[in-house]
């Protein structure tokens, strides 16, 4: 049941953010995402390692969608992180992205593919999501970049998590 409430937090945390982020209100959905995460922590009572998994996903996340940015990749439709740091708001959902990588998620811990699989084709999905709904605006090459970040990062999340 807890990992079918982390799912559902999680999507309703995802919305949430974009669509407060696209509106230029992106401390809304910061704070939803954060009371997510004080919910979760609430329920599954984390070890110290899950939390450094938070941190490692969220400093993964600055790095990889500053780069994005940077290389004019994607443009993120807010008004609070100077350019070309990525928004905070794009970190908080890193954070709400970490929580289910040992609930919901936690069916493909042992399927590596499936991992490689759910970031080639999820990432992107997610920022083609995005766009659609107003907060980023991608480009040409953006799709391809984002693949195969999220290609890689996501199996590598999976296999820190089990060290």
């Amino acid at each position: 049941m807890k990992n079918i409430i982390n799912f559902i937090l999680f999507q309703a945390g995802w919305f949430a953010c974009i669509l407060f982020a696209a509106k230029d209100k992106a401390w809304y959905g910061i704070t939803i995402i954060l009371a997510i995460v004080a919910i979760h922590v609430a329920l599954t009572r984390p070890k110290l390692n899950e939390f450094r998994l938070y941190f490692y996903t969220v400093l993964i996340g600055l790095l990889f969608d500053t780069l994005m940015r940077g290389f004019e990749l994607i443009t993120y439709e807010d008004a609070i992180s100077p350019h070309p740091i990525a928004p905070i708001w794009i970190l908080s959902m890193w954070l709400l992205f970490a929580i289910t990588i040992r609930h919901s998620l936690y069916w493909l811990n042992s399927y590596k593919i499936g991992q490689v699989m759910l970031g080639l084709i999820g990432g992107p999905l997610a920022y083609i999501a995005g766009e659609k709904l107003g907060a980023v605006t991608l480009y040409e090459t953006s799709l391809y970049f984002l693949a195969l970040g999220w290609g890689v990062i996501t199996p590598a999340l999976f296999y820190w998590d089990k060290k």
